[in-house]
């Protein structure tokens, strides 16, 4: 070795400086290697085989995995450190190891255009959802133990909170199809109590409720999934999205896209609601900092508009560098990730403070965030 920078040092002061170096430099990868990926925050690029992850700690890029595709969705089964990844075009879910960093492809008589995992993280759902076949997948044994055929085009689908039912939100008109998880075999459909098709699904917290949005008005129906039956609708305009419940299930939030409205309901009394102004180009809602906040973005606004919980008015709006996507509010609450597919960037709103905190570069164009979520705080 040369040493043209310092040539007047002594060989030992020299030793020193390149054993402070190579540790500086073997550090910045152990990083990755030591990282705690049950805690990341993973973003999904457009572009991409690779997806990187965030350090919610630092919000920095702690790392990258290969997902052996470009994938359509990433969904992540946290209880075993899996990842999985699939691209809408191949008969085929990635699954990869988040520890060894390995891929198993595991082959399927369908294109999964949709997939969704457990509440146990065990079964994964995947969907052809123009042609209405699904598999179910164990995680664990790589084997399909369930399948169905001939369902209506699907736009949602949604496991129970027990993990042993799955439901799926499609163009029937006044019911949604339900799949038992355990036998692998359809269950009779359950009546949602709306006049036409379903388009979306919201699940409250502790599981017994499920919101179903329709697709063409009246209202958003409400489903006691205990008794396999529907409860009275929630009124809403044709253009409203479905409900979502908060952290806690103490309010259910509900966007009008075509009124430019956003209705609060309180302890599940819809007599009792709030309607405060919002923004069109709004589907999804965050809440955060213990159910005292409600984020809300807008594409058209490419903006976060804020609403404080506690007293029903609105707390604000945060300017976006670009367009958002569909993001993650960590599982303490503290913090929204939003993916801006234009920007090249993930934002972060501290929830607690209210303000964008940090814009953090991507190596390509985000399109959608997945929180591993294993903070061992219920949110």
């Amino acid at each position: 070795m040369t040493w043209v920078l310092f040539p007047h040092w002594r060989p030992d002061v020299k030793f020193v400086l390149a054993v402070l170096l190579a540790l500086l430099v073997s550090s910045a990868y152990a990083d990755e290697d030591t990282f705690d990926t049950n805690k990341a925050i993973f973003v999904s690029l457009s572009d991409q085989h690779v997806v990187p992850y965030i350090d919610p700690d630092t919000d920095k890029i702690a790392g990258s995995v290969d997902v052996g595709l470009v994938p359509k969705q990433i969904e992540i089964a946290s209880s075993i450190g899996k990842l999985l990844a699939i691209d809408g075009k191949g008969p085929l879910v990635n699954i990869v190891d988040l520890q060894l960093k390995t891929i198993s492809t595991v082959p399927l008589d369908l294109v999964p255009s949709r997939m969704t995992v457990s509440s146990d993280g065990l079964t994964v759902a995947l969907a052809d959802t123009k042609n209405g076949h699904v598999v179910l997948l164990d995680l664990l044994r790589r084997r399909i133990v369930g399948t169905a055929h001939g369902l209506p085009h699907l736009r949602d689908m949604v496991f129970s909170i027990d993990s042993r039912k799955v439901y799926f939100a499609g163009a029937e008109a006044g019911a949604i199809d339900v799949m038992d998880a355990l036998k692998g075999q359809l269950d009779p459909a359950i009546a949602t109590g709306l006049p036409s098709g379903s388009l979306a699904f919201g699940r409250s917290p502790d599981g017994r409720r499920l919101f179903v949005q329709s697709d063409s008005g009246g209202g958003i129906g409400v489903l006691d999934l205990e008794r396999s039956g529907p409860l009275a609708p929630i009124p809403a305009g044709p253009a409203a999205t479905v409900a979502f419940p908060s952290a806690t299930g103490a309010y259910l939030l509900v966007v009008d896209n075509q009124r430019g409205t956003l209705m609060v309901i309180r302890d599940g009394d819809a007599q009792n609601a709030t309607v405060l102004k919002a923004a069109t180009g709004v589907s999804i809602v965050y809440t955060g900092w213990f159910d005292t906040l409600a984020l809300i973005p807008s594409v058209t606004a490419k903006s976060v508009l804020l609403y404080d919980l506690e007293v029903m008015h609105a707390a604000g709006e945060i300017p976006l560098a670009g367009t958002p996507a569909r993001g993650g509010v960590t599982p303490d609450g503290q913090k929204l990730y939003l993916p801006l597919i234009d920007a090249d960037q993930v934002a972060v709103i501290n929830a607690q403070r209210r303000k964008l905190t940090e814009s953090i570069a991507m190596p390509g164009h985000p399109t959608a965030i997945v929180l591993a979520g294993s903070y061992g705080v219920c949110h």
